[in-house]
Parts: C-alpha cells; structure tokens; sequence
C-alpha cells in the first residue's frame, strides 16, 4: 500500500509499530486510515483541547481551534463541531 506520507508521519507511524502500547498525535487523513489499518492508536490535536476544556483548564475550545486553524491546521469545520459537541460546548 502507498501512503503519501511525508518522512516525518512516517517516522511517527514506524515508531509506533515497534513500540506497541503507544498513541501517535497525527492530524492527516492519510495517516489515520495508515494507523486503522496497522492497529495503532491515534489521537488528532482537537483531541487534546477537548481534554482540556473536560478538564476544566480552559473555559472552551473554539478561541484555540480558531488559533489552531489561523496557525495553519486543516481540519473541517464538521469536525470541529464534532469535537465541540464531544466536549460539551
């Protein structure tokens, strides 16, 4: 199978494989179905934020997603309200 990974998603995915027990931190498609298929658990960035906000060490996730989108990180808007929703916003 051909992923179109750049070095470093890859890097992260090999690593993962050979030390089992631990979740890769991607944001790319491509990388997550790669994940699926070798069994690796994945967690996204919005993830994290969601966390947070559950945690009570921020009031709510959107300013940070919008830092997070004006920053570069392309996500879609349906899973932003996803993780949104998820986080009890």
């Amino acid at each position: 199978m051909v992923w179109d990974l750049i070095t470093g998603k890859t890097a992260v995915i090999a690593m993962a494989r050979a030390n089992l027990g631990h979740k890769t931190v991607l944001d790319d498609a491509a990388a997550h179905r790669c994940t699926m298929v070798f069994g690796i658990p994945m967690r996204g960035s919005l993830s994290f934020v969601a966390l947070a906000k559950k945690r009570d060490l921020i009031p709510a996730c959107r300013p940070v997603f919008e830092q997070m989108l004006a920053a570069g990180l392309y996500v879609s808007s349906a899973l932003v309200e996803q993780v949104e929703l998820a986080a009890g916003e």
